[in-house]
């Protein structure tokens, strides 16, 4: 099965389009047309046996830098990465939620706290 396409993503107040690119048996690329948003969602099957579940969400943003000093323009790119490992069987979908929600809201509590001490390389 695959998310809906095109998915939509507002950052920083914009909203952008994903359309599906690719999706093959393990993995779906969406992106803006220029490729300057892009989501990858991934899912493998690990472990000896077979029976660990990995699902990876990553969120990827370039754009245009110019750096003044020798008046060249680079891409630079941001990823933002989320990963779920779970046996196949012993944890439902809402204790992997409540355990996602969890630890989004410790770093989004009180206006993002947490997330700006840890961009800051807080540990």
């Amino acid at each position: 099965m695959a998310l809906a396409d095109p998915l939509s993503i507002t950052i920083g107040g914009t909203t952008h389009s994903l359309p599906r690119l690719t999706s093959d048996g393990n993995e779906s690329v969406y992106a803006t047309p220029d490729g300057a948003v892009t989501l990858k969602v991934a899912q493998r099957l690990t472990g000896r046996a077979k029976n660990i579940v990995s699902t990876t969400v990553r969120l990827e943003v370039r754009k245009i830098s110019t750096d003044v000093l020798q008046d060249t323009k680079s891409y630079i790119e941001y990823a933002i990465t989320r990963t779920f490992t779970r046996p196949l069987v012993g944890f439902s979908e809402t204790e992997m939620i409540d355990g996602f929600t969890g630890s989004s809201s410790i770093l989004t509590a009180t206006t993002n706290a947490n997330l700006k001490k840890v961009l800051g390389r807080e540990r």
